[in-house]
């Protein structure tokens, strides 16, 4: 079962290809000439408006709340909620004012006033690969695979063709991409989408011909770490000013991994860690393993309605299966994929130590996502996980009931 498409990505989950281990999240941006990854960590929440804000008052309406529901008094519970629970407009100069230690942690950067919710949930980096050798969009295949959680790209035909699989394993938190061709050349880099108040540095290596290494760190000292390593046969790889330069290669596998300081405190060395475990494995060895661990929970649902029109249809690219269907065109089987994606979904987004899924699930390439890419304990987080029972992913909503407590 899959989705595919035959056209670039233009924004986030439009063609683009979403995976992720529960912690590690990773969305690919496929393209002829410029590839673009995205990297999110379910950890990656800033605490720049919520500095000072806590409010230990609120915590124990949360038994009375679900007592209200429970007795059916939907209407006093939900006002109840969103007058204890909810988030509410306050000004944070006030705060500030009265504490300089704590505007000296901000590092200059003025507090702001009347800020209503959370802080965002927002990006670890990005992944930017581009080949040499450019190829009309035509030619361009992208599919995800929901059965093994396997993303497929390939651009151009015959010997030109550059092809791309990749796999992020739930076991370890690992992303791996194998890209192979004929002569292959050009460069990969670690980037972020600009914030002024992230400072990024780029560590040194101890192998900096087959690493990238970045860090970033934000006024209120929160800080995260990204680490790339890459193997590849034929050809040569250079590093410069971090970014790695392959040239002629016929094959080469990269594995990534994002580590933040609510796990460790130590991120370099944690990242490495896990990075560390590929250097010696093949792209195949990591994709069995990451596919039987996809495969545990996704494989014990089966879902099928059967039409004679479902192998036509399995040729058109699901975005315009999407549209058909939309404008009352008949597609049971799209139906069939829609109820597995959001199985994927929610065995992409929930792990054990992780965070309920976000309205994004933890996919974002934002540093200000509409409504924070936030976790609404109101309806949202409740309508990613109401199936999980009887889609077969119990232990997955645990996840959300943990956070809760």
């Amino acid at each position: 079962m899959k989705i595919w498409f035959n056209k670039p990505s233009e924004k986030l989950f439009n063609r683009t290809l979403p995976q992720g281990s529960g912690l590690i999240g990773t969305t690919i941006f496929p393209d002829c000439t410029d590839e673009v990854i995205v990297v999110n960590h379910a950890w990656m929440w800033r605490h720049f408006k919520t500095e000072g804000m806590e409010n230990p008052e609120c915590s124990h309406w949360l038994k009375y709340i679900r007592k209200l529901f429970f007795e059916g008094k939907t209407k006093e519970a939900g006002e109840l909620a969103n007058k204890v629970l909810g988030s509410q407009a306050r000004s944070r100069t006030p705060y500030y004012e009265g504490n300089p230690e704590a505007l000296k942690k901000l590092g200059g950067v003025s507090p702001i006033s009347g800020i209503y919710g959370p802080d965002p949930f927002v990006p670890v980096g990005e992944v930017h690969i581009h080949y040499d050798e450019q190829t009309e969009t035509e030619a361009l295949y992208s599919e995800l695979d929901l059965n093994r959680s396997e993303a497929y790209i390939q651009t151009g035909d015959g010997e030109n063709a550059i092809r791309r699989r990749s796999i992020v394993s739930r076991n370890r938190d690992l992303f791996t991409m194998e890209i192979t061709g004929k002569g292959i050349s050009g460069t990969i880099d670690l980037t972020r989408v600009p914030d002024e108040q992230c400072r990024i540095t780029y560590p040194a290596a101890p192998d900096q011909n087959r690493m990238l290494r970045m860090r970033g760190e934000f006024p209120e000292g929160k800080y995260f770490s990204m680490e790339l390593q890459i193997s590849y046969a034929d050809g040569e790889v250079t590093a410069s000013k971090g970014r790695l330069r392959f040239t002629n290669v016929n094959k080469l596998c990269f594995s990534l991994s994002a580590a933040t300081d609510h796990e460790c405190q130590d991120t370099e060395a944690f990242v490495n860690g896990i990075v560390s475990y590929c250097r010696e494995k093949s792209y195949e060895e990591l994709q069995e393993e990451a596919v039987e661990a996809h495969r545990e929970l996704f494989e014990r649902v089966r879902f099928e309605i059967n039409e004679p029109e479902e192998e036509a249809l399995k040729n058109i690219p699901t975005d315009l299966r999407m549209e058909r269907f939309y404008k009352g065109g008949k597609d049971n089987g799209l139906q069939t994929i829609l109820l597995q994606m959001h199985r994927y979904f929610v065995i992409a987004y929930s792990k054990t130590g992780g965070v309920p899924g976000n309205l994004n699930g933890i996919w974002s390439n934002s540093t200000n996502p509409e409504w924070c890419c936030d976790i609404h304990n109101d309806i949202d987080s409740q309508g990613m996980y109401f199936s999980v029972d009887a889609l077969g992913l119990s232990e997955l909503g645990d996840v959300l009931f943990e956070y809760l407590e």
